[in-house]
């Protein structure tokens, strides 16, 4: 940062403040504080910045002077200090404002002690100041003034965890303050590295522990008790990922400052949530799950490079990855919630995957004892395709060459498949003589499979499927029969989120109408995983883009000199038309083009309308369907538009 440029009649005017700041600091240091000084400094504006030479004195003398300054014998007087301080920190330059943070936070941050409520105290109407900022911080669309966001950094350099809960819980409601929660993030990117103390609850831990850890710890904690809606946690859900990702400053260089939190951090507190005995809201779990998902995940560039505990008698350190416990637990979770909520199970099974996968990666194996356990304890009473996902995500790390496979899905299977080398027999004859035929019961228990894995149904699948006259029997129908209606109570996921099944479906199709006589059609598929109870039905789903401002702009009033370009008459003479002038952004960030701005695009789908299937339907059955999808349409954008910032007075228009 290059020095502020100014005058010798300003330098003068700052020295003489500087000696009078420093004059000040000194009577405090000896418990008299100077009132005439301080009424003159307090009470007088002072508009500028000081000179980075008096800043560097001034930075000194706020460090050394402060315990002096706090510590007053009446609290009159340390409060006095405070806004002293506060506002000759104010007037610092950026850069000596990170030189003060780094001298206060090793001073006063690394305590085994919080002082925070203790500086909230001296810090005259505090909480009084922090909500109004919040407030103001809340209610501006636009770029906020900077003196809000010095007002809630210095705010948070007094009380990091306590503030931050605070400002991120304003977020959660609402979004559109996080990047501004990230800009100040950013300003006190020294607290980041330390391992602070803060209050814990009996479900929270009791250690020293990385800032933002704790915070986002007790922003779930405080959700949990305060949240009213699912919009506030799908919020957290939106911080999480703000939180991780690396943030570009300098867009020719290609200058990025990095993640607020390393993605390791966040798992740990996330596996922590989600082993806790609270599971209220269901929401929260689901929210938590998903987070858990995403950082796992090894399409993630962020995903932490993980060290794997290889024994269940391995005690936890930092930095080791308690596989089996952690693999015990998500499994219970699964259990229990399954046939409650599809999108956590289907998260835990995702998590699963990607630390198996993780593990497959680097050839980690489990002791004798860890893995005889889990595949005791957790697997011996588990369902057949849990059990046989398991054993494909972590199959070399259990030691397990074969994999079990119920008697209608390993009959089926090819005998050129090497059958008998991988897979092993469970006997359930039973359930096929319940069932009108065996492909029925081999589709529904591909499906069960595909609810956990959907690649390993796959998978499965091209082993190659015997069963006899499968081209013989309308394969649309039949697969409808298994999802829809006799296994509907089965199979326990929801029917609009029945489309997850796509690929599966369609590949299935795909083969076998491939080797068939028929042609294979894309629209028996849609129909299929339509929502459909009936083939005399389909549905019509509105569905409305609601975004608040446009991404791109059009030029009210160009200058009548672009009329008479060349280009714009050689384009309206071919087109027939004059194009409309727009202005976007470029290809780097700060510049003008063509491209549309980075707006928020929101699509928002409507309940799905049910129609009943009409060879030619008439004009006013036409008309009566139009006028109900427009009603529906109209009332999805009124009942939406204003969670995504859109002015209330705005209307949607249909023609």
């Amino acid at each position: 940062m290059s020095e502020i440029e100014v005058s010798p009649e300003e330098l003068d005017i700052q020295k003489a403040f500087v000696q009078k700041a420093e004059k000040l600091f000194k009577s405090f240091r000896k418990y008299n504080p100077n009132k005439v000084l301080l009424e003159q400094i307090i009470s007088k504006p002072h508009n500028f910045t000081i000179f980075e030479f008096y800043g560097s004195n001034i930075l000194h003398d706020m460090a050394d002077y402060f315990q002096a300054g706090i510590t007053q014998q009446s609290e009159t007087d340390s409060q006095n200090f405070m806004i002293f301080v506060k506002k000759l920190y104010m007037m610092l330059t950026d850069r000596q404002k990170h030189k003060f943070q780094a001298k206060f936070i090793v001073v006063w941050q690394k305590f085994k002690v919080d002082y925070s409520s203790f500086f909230e105290k001296v810090s005259k109407d505090f909480h009084k100041i922090l909500t109004h900022n919040f407030d103001i911080l809340m209610e501006t669309e636009e770029e906020v003034q900077d003196s809000v966001l010095q007002e809630i950094r210095w705010a948070i350099l007094l009380s990091p965890a306590a503030t931050f809960v605070k400002m991120l819980l304003r977020a959660a409601r609402a979004p559109h303050i996080i990047p501004s929660v990230l800009k100040i993030c950013r300003m006190v990117s020294e607290l980041y590295g330390q391992k602070l103390k803060m209050w814990h609850s009996q479900f929270e831990v009791d250690t020293p522990e990385p800032l933002l850890c704790a915070v986002f710890r007790r922003l779930i904690f405080e959700g949990r008790a305060s949240f009213k809606t699912t919009e506030e946690w799908e919020n957290v859900d939106l911080i999480s990922i703000a939180f991780l990702e690396h943030e570009l400053i300098d867009h020719e260089n290609c200058t990025t400052f990095p993640p607020l939190m390393k993605s390791a951090d966040l798992l740990d507190v996330i596996l922590c949530q989600l082993c806790s005995p609270n599971r209220t809201p269901t929401k929260s779990i689901d929210i938590i799950s998903r987070i858990c998902n995403r950082i796992l995940e090894p399409e993630n560039l962020e995903s932490p490079d993980l060290r794997f505990a290889t024994s269940i008698r391995d005690q936890p350190v930092d930095g080791l990855f308690l596989t089996p416990t952690i693999i015990h637990k998500l499994l219970k979770l699964g259990e229990e919630f399954y046939g409650k909520s599809q999108n956590i199970t289907e998260n835990l099974y995702h998590s699963l995957k990607s630390i198996g996968f993780k593990m497959r990666e680097k050839e980690v194996v489990f002791d004798e004892e860890t893995y005889e356990l889990i595949l005791e304890s957790d697997l011996q009473q588990a369902p057949w395709w849990l059990e046989y996902a398991m054993l494909t995500w972590f199959g070399p790390a259990l030691g397990v060459r074969k994999r079990r496979l119920p008697t209608e899905i390993f009959q089926a299977l090819s005998e050129d498949s090497d059958r008998d080398e991988e897979f092993e027999e469970i006997h359930t004859e039973e359930e096929i003589e319940n069932s009108n035929s065996p492909a029925e019961v081999y589709f529904f228990k591909l499906f069960q499979l595909a609810l956990v894995d959907v690649s390993a149904a796959a998978e499965l699948f091209h082993r190659g499927c015997t069963l006899p006259r499968l081209h013989d029997v309308d394969l649309t129908e039949l697969l409808e029969r298994v999802m829809w209606e006799e296994d509907v109570k089965k199979l326990p996921v929801n029917p609009d989120e029945r489309h997850k099944f796509g690929c599966l479906v369609a590949d299935i199709l795909r083969t076998v109408e491939h080797k068939g006589p028929r042609k294979f059609n894309d629209a028996l598929i849609d129909a299929l995983l339509s929502g459909s109870n009936s083939a005399e039905e389909e549905t019509v789903v509105p569905a409305s883009a609601v975004f608040p401002i446009e991404t791109i702009k059009a030029l009210e009033q160009p200058l009548p000199i672009v009329y008479k370009w060349p280009e714009h008459e050689y384009a309206r003479n071919m087109m027939g038309m004059s194009l409309p002038l727009v202005k976007g952004r470029g290809f780097l960030q700060y510049t003008v083009g063509w491209l549309p701005f980075r707006r928020p695009i929101n699509t928002v789908i409507g309940a799905p309308i049910r129609v009943k299937r009409v060879e030619n339907p008439s004009k006013e059955q036409i008309d009566k369907l139009h006028a109900e999808y427009v009603q529906k349409l109209t009332k999805l954008f009124e009942d939406h538009k204003q969670k995504y910032g859109v002015a209330k007075e705005t209307q949607i228009l249909i023609k």
